[in-house]
């Protein structure tokens, strides 16, 4: 193995499914198939792909969509390493997220073996992150559904029923986060509001708001732990009562918008 390979592999037994993290392969794969969905990125290298009889030139920021038995190899077509990072879905798991996400009881058939999609790109390299850094079960949940939402819209044969929310919709959903950011909520929670389906609510809310609604929820919460910070609130404490399970879930977010730690914030404003 090259000494700057690296590989990850993580079962997210919340979800139930697997996400590899392989960075600077360059091992060849010989013809084979999977007995489940593949969703996969990559973000450098390049690699010549076969699947199901046809060639593809796969490059940084493609996509690859293999359904459960569709034969593919692949190897390099440059003197570098590949970084991917690959989603499996068992057949079982990905029927149960389109039933929940359309209502609708059908199997999934990826039209495509490889698209080039910045929205795509971008959700699964979110959920990567995620799912690496073990983060709450309602941010891995709304990506991993965003993220299937976006390619059942473009990239699944005999594309699934859908219907939309309005503005008035919208400001419902964003009123309800405001004044229930203490509580725990789900997406189900969301859906129920309006009376829509899980993905039409992350399609219509992320157009409108450009972000998903537990993102925007999350916002609301740091918004609100900044203003007790800034009255020298101890960092434990906000995080109890600005919404977030616990301390180190607060921390990560903090720094994650504002680029400083809750005590650092805290500490401009405590008078020497």
């Amino acid at each position: 193995m090259n000494s700057s390979e690296h590989k990850t592999v993580v079962f997210d037994r919340t979800l139930h499914f697997e996400l590899f993290d392989f960075k600077e392969i360059r091992q060849s794969f010989a013809e084979h198939f999977h007995d489940y969905y593949v969703i996969g990125t990559i973000s450098k290298g390049c690699r010549i792909l076969f699947c199901n009889q046809e060639e593809f030139h796969v490059n940084a920021k493609d996509i690859v969509l293999f359904n459960p038995g569709d034969i593919h190899s692949c190897h390099q077509c440059d003197d570098g390493g590949l970084d991917y990072c690959g989603i499996n879905l068992t057949k079982e798991v990905m029927r149960r997220l389109a039933f929940e996400i359309y209502s609708v009881d059908r199997k999934i058939t990826f039209s495509k073996s490889v698209v080039r999609d910045s929205s795509v790109y971008f959700t699964i390299q979110t959920l990567k992150r995620l799912v690496i850094n073990n983060l709450t079960y309602e941010d891995k949940e709304e990506c991993l559904l965003l993220m299937l939402t976006l390619i059942f819209d473009k990239y699944v044969s005999n594309n699934l029923s859908v219907n939309y929310c309005n503005d008035e919709c919208i400001s419902i959903v964003c009123n309800f986060l405001e004044k229930h950011y203490m509580e725990d909520i789900h997406l189900i929670d969301l859906c129920k509001l309006i009376n829509v389906s899980k993905s039409t609510l992350l399609r219509c809310f992320v157009k409108a708001k450009k972000m998903t609604p537990y993102c925007y929820l999350q916002n609301i919460r740091i918004g609100k732990a900044k203003e007790m910070l800034e009255k020298g609130a101890l960092p434990i404490d906000v995080a109890l009562n600005s919404g977030f399970t616990d301390q180190s879930h607060f921390t990560h977010y903090f720094k994650r918008f504002l680029g400083v730690t809750p005590r650092i914030y805290r500490d401009i404003f405590i008078k020497k």
